[in-house]
């Protein structure tokens, strides 16, 4: 397709063979020649017939991963205003992408008022008070009193070999073996109320809201730390990846949300990495793309870098307490309605479309 038209011209996105939808759109842009990727674009909000290319003004990378926002005219936001400048580029290739798509917000119905979430290759487990609840990961198979030990079970987290939970009642972090032997409630007892537990390949970390810090354990449960990290004011929820543990905090006094991060040795820790809408903040989880945070009936999303936040991106929940994710399905703890809610993270709606550049008249 030969894109050369003037640049006062819309052409609707259908006639670039994409689909007329109201959801959620990510919009994937690479070089065809090099296949390095250009710009990742989110809309707005969109509708049928009037969609057009009008989602560009946020980030703008050229093939070399130079951004190029500030050549785009700020009052604009057309793919053609892109300068010139990105000379080189003669082809693109477009992608769509659903955000969120097959939501379902009873996706397993077991949990009486669930409030942590988390999940392996095999099953999802979820933190409900006295209970740590389990199902397949298809959701079948509910078993909504797989382990009693905890007082009051709030989040939950999973290895190769273990399932933990922050029990807040007790001020411990629990663990049992997968099979839900083993039980053991106060398997580390440092924690004053934790309500969010994570896990890696040598450590347990955990979000103290009480205290108001990220603590710290070995994986067997030695030189715990309550103090690892004390930047936070109220920390709700906890996520690790490869190179960071991440958190959600509440700061009331001054009506703050924020996402905080560090290395996961504790160094350069920073309780305001992404500021997010104030709502009381509290799951969150990270891909390898991505960090989801929910507040209440709503969840958003933001580039690992800190970049492109969309708040409210999926609004199906309507009390989504904790958060997981593996690299299909973003999943979430409903107390509300007593479940755990699921949905499919980027499925593709649109093959690719190739576009001719035309950079002497503009393009779109």
């Amino acid at each position: 397709m030969t894109l050369n038209v003037p640049q006062n011209i819309r052409r609707p996105l259908l006639e670039l063979g994409l689909p007329a939808t109201t959801e959620q759109l990510d919009i994937l842009v690479r070089n065809a020649t090099t296949g390095k990727r250009l710009a990742l674009a989110i809309p707005a909000g969109w509708a049928g017939a009037d969609l057009v290319l009008d989602f560009f003004r946020q980030t703008i990378k050229d093939q070399n991963g130079v951004d190029r926002s500030a050549l785009l005219d700020p009052l604009e936001t057309d793919l053609w205003l892109l300068n010139p400048l990105l000379s080189g580029i003669n082809d693109l290739e477009i992608e769509v992408f659903k955000a969120f798509s097959e939501i379902s917000n009873t996706f397993v119905t077991a949990p009486s008022e669930p409030s942590g979430v988390a999940v392996d290759g095999t099953y999802i487990y979820w933190g409900d008070g006295t209970n740590i609840g389990r199902s397949k990961l298809n959701g079948s198979e509910p078993n909504a009193a797989f382990i009693a030990a905890p007082e009051n079970a709030l989040g939950v987290a999973v290895n190769a070999t273990h399932i933990f939970w922050a029990d807040t009642t007790a001020g411990t972090i629990g663990r049992a073996k997968l099979d839900g032997t083993e039980a053991n409630n106060s398997f580390v007892t440092t924690p004053v109320a934790p309500t969010a537990v994570a896990v890696n390949a040598t450590h347990i970390f955990w979000a103290d809201t009480t205290a108001g810090t990220i603590g710290r354990a070995t994986l067997a449960g030695g030189s715990p730390n309550n103090n690892f990290i004390t930047l936070p004011v109220s920390p709700r929820g906890v996520y690790l990846d490869g190179t960071y543990v991440y958190w959600t905090d509440v700061d009331i006094s001054i009506l703050a949300d924020t996402i905080g991060r560090a290395k996961l040795d504790g160094t350069e820790a920073n309780n305001s990495f992404v500021d997010v809408p104030y709502g009381f903040v509290n799951g969150i989880a990270v891909t390898s793309r991505r960090i989801y945070w929910s507040v209440a009936e709503q969840i958003g999303r933001v580039n690992l870098d800190g970049t492109l936040l969309r708040a409210g991106l999926l609004t199906a929940p309507e009390g989504a307490a904790d958060l997981a994710a593996d690299s299909t399905y973003i999943y979430w703890a409903e107390q509300e309605k007593g479940a755990i809610g699921r949905a499919r993270l980027n499925e593709k709606v649109a093959i690719a479309v190739t576009a001719k550049l035309s950079w002497d008249r503009g393009y779109y």
